[in-house]
């Protein structure tokens, strides 16, 4: 079981909402990153745009729809370094 709590104070990124299977997630001092599973398409919801989004390691286009994110299916590990 995963549990998720507030921060004391407001973040430079937030990932505000994800439809697939949340492994991991933590603030970095230059964003957040997370590890999750998905069998189709996952969809992250972020409170602004990234300035840099890194999967398994390598930096990747940006694909978004507003603050919608698109991230392929599959285990991954994301790395969004805030704007």
């Amino acid at each position: 079981e995963r549990a998720v709590e507030p921060t004391p104070k407001p973040l430079g990124l937030r990932v505000t909402s994800f439809n697939g299977e949340l492994k991991s997630a933590s603030v970095t001092p230059m964003g957040v990153e997370f590890t999750y599973h998905s069998s189709a398409r996952a969809l992250a919801t972020v409170d602004r745009v990234p300035r840099r989004v890194e999967i398994d390691g390598a930096e990747v286009p940006l694909k978004m729809e507003g603050n919608v994110m698109f991230l392929p299916r599959g285990q991954h590990l994301v790395v969004l370094t805030a704007p």
